[in-house]
């Protein structure tokens, strides 16, 4: 595709910010300490600028299912999603939380959004060879709303926002980002030059380098250094995992209990208001909107057995959540008990699908299918309603919750709300240390699929949950 064509088909691909405002007082909570009952686990899907959206799925979602506000649930997020998975990991669902977030989304300052949203900038930017990216500061009102900090508008770096939080995540939380020096494989020139030098393994997320590249690496270790600055040649053509998931101990003890071969994505501990800060970052660091975001603790990454062994990696980098729009697999198969609800996702543009392919390996559109087959209920915006929302660039807050709200209550309505095309993963079983909830009917649970294989059972709606 000619990198013209390409650019002027360029929407904004994902953006990033969350208004600025004041909030009520922050309530305590008490969290949960087993994961045996858990019941459901809601994903905050990537919306870009429209939070306010997913605000309004949230408001018929807590008025549906009690599981979410009874200390009962995992709250999971990717790209701006993280920003909301972050916040109610923190504070938990109640009619505090639920109110400061309704505030934020509705009375913060939308300038920064609609500057981001604006293609035409983009696209003229990408054609004159200028930089997209903004500074990670900008992400400033976004880290301080979710991490509990009212006063933070003097605050100077994202580091200074952490260290002005007492905030810790006290509710089962995940945060999926890209790693960004696993999928890196962008070519010179072109908009949508690609290297071909490694290969994406969808069964187990896994990426190596093409055979003939490695051996050609083998012999040119100069020229690999020079390629490849912040990798190893490792004694095999892999090269690592595809995700990694920032998770609380909890869930960090719950996944390490997967083996290394089977798990979708490496574990990074989060433990105080700093790394809060840095799940955020990892997962809304997208291509055009920031460049990837460094790891300053690898200590904290677990990729095989022991943390801070990274592998062929020399240091880690993230590149954004968007490569796992549902990043359920794991944490279903070791809760094979457990509903998981989506709060939809926005379909990327073509050429900017082509662009992420390029630049990180994967067809996002690919994998979102295969994330998709774990959903019971994802609740995917209409045509209408994507073309109204998500193309808007002046609509009011307000009408962003309202069309939340409506999308949710019709699905609810229904009991429908899935989506349209999904992929069968290769590991679709419990896992073999699976945490089993012996309350919960088993033929809700499994069933054989079309091979006489027995598999976890998916796309079921929300069943018994609903209230």
């Amino acid at each position: 595709m000619n990198s013209k064509i390409f650019v002027a088909m360029l929407l904004a691909v994902l953006t990033f910010t969350l208004p600025e405002a004041d909030s009520n007082a922050q309530t305590s909570v008490t969290p949960t300490t087993s994961l045996e009952n858990t019941e459901l686990m809601i994903c905050f899907q990537g919306k870009g600028a429209n939070l306010a959206y997913d605000g309004g799925v949230l408001r018929e979602v807590a008025k549906r299912l009690p599981s979410i506000c009874g200390q009962r649930s995992i709250v999971a997020g990717n790209s701006s999603g993280a920003i909301l998975a972050v916040f109610f990991s923190c504070f938990g669902f109640n009619d505090a939380s639920l109110a400061k977030c309704d505030y934020t989304l509705i009375n913060g300052d939308r300038t920064v959004i609609r500057k981001m949203q604006d293609s035409s900038l983009v696209a003229f930017k990408s054609l004159t060879g200028k930089r997209t990216e903004l500074d990670h500061i900008e992400m400033k009102a976004f880290v301080a709303f979710a991490l509990g900090v009212d006063n933070y508008k003097h605050l100077r770096t994202l580091e200074d926002v952490a260290r002005n939080s007492s905030v810790v995540p006290k509710y089962p939380m995940l945060i999926v980002a890209g790693n960004g020096e696993v999928l890196f494989d962008r070519g010179q020139g072109d908009l949508l030059a690609a290297r071909n030098y490694k290969v994406f393994n969808p069964n187990d997320w896994t990426v190596s380098w093409q055979p003939e590249v490695y051996e050609f690496y083998k012999h040119h270790p100069a020229q690999f250094a020079k390629d490849n600055p912040d990798l190893i040649l490792g004694n095999s053509p892999y090269i690592g995992r595809a995700l990694t998931y920032f998770v609380n101990r909890p869930m960090y003890d719950l996944l390490r209990q997967i083996p290394p071969e089977e798990r979708t994505g490496d574990l990074r501990l989060v433990e105080t208001p700093h790394d809060l800060m840095v799940a955020i970052m990892a997962s809304v660091s997208e291509p055009t909107y920031f460049d990837p975001y460094k790891e300053p603790q690898p200590g904290k990454i677990l990729c095989q057995e022991r943390p801070g062994e990274l592998g062929t990696s020399r240091c880690r980098s993230y590149c954004g959540g968007a490569f796992s729009n549902l990043p359920a697999q794991d944490v279903r198969r070791m809760l094979p008990g457990m509903h998981v609800l989506g709060t939809g996702y926005t379909t990327v543009p073509y050429a900017a699908r082509e662009m992420l392919k390029a630049w990180y390996l994967t067809d996002i559109e690919q994998l979102a299918r295969l994330t998709g087959w774990w959903s019971d209920m994802e609740l995917q915006q209409s045509a209408e309603i994507t073309s109204n929302v998500i193309n808007a660039k002046d609509m009011k807050p307000e009408q962003e919750i309202a069309y939340g709200v409506q999308m949710a209550k019709d699905a609810f309505d229904r009991n429908e709300g899935l989506p349209k095309y999904v992929t069968s993963p290769f590991f679709s079983d419990a896992a073999t240390s699976a945490i089993v909830n012996p309350s919960i009917d088993t033929s809700e649970t499994w069933e054989m699929s079309t091979d006489n294989i027995r598999r976890l059972k998916t796309l079921r709606g929300m069943g018994s949950l609903v209230q």
